[in-house]
Formats: C-alpha cells, structure tokens, sequence
C-alpha cells in the first residue's frame, strides 16, 4: 500500500540527514516489489537490498526507457 504522507516526510528527513553526514543509507530485509523501490528511488535512498535481483534489474531498466 501507500506510504502515509507523515512516514514520507520523516523518511525523507532521514535521507537528507544521512547524506549530509557524507554517508549512503541503505535498508535491510526490503519487500522486492516494484511500489517499495519506486519509493526508495524517488527518496533518494541510495542502496536497495533485495533477494530478487532479475525483477530489480527489470524494474531498474524500465526507468530508462
């Protein structure tokens, strides 16, 4: 499902925090489907962790097309 708009904003913090600090945010044990990595990408989280790697590689072509 969605993300509530609150959870956004204080993931969105928490990114902006991070990379301040001259580091890269990574989350562990993630869903592997396309909706979370949509979000993590248009979050800016840096690193996407997933046991499914051809639907991450599919999904991540898609966004060049």
């Amino acid at each position: 499902g969605e993300m509530p708009a609150a959870e956004k904003e204080k993931l969105k913090q928490l990114v902006v925090k991070i990379h301040q600090g001259g580091h890269k945010l990574r989350f562990f044990a993630s869903p592997a489907n396309e909706g979370y990595w949509k979000l993590m990408k248009e979050m800016n989280v840096d690193l996407v962790d997933t046991d499914d790697i051809p639907l991450l590689e599919k999904f991540w072509k898609s966004l060049s097309e």
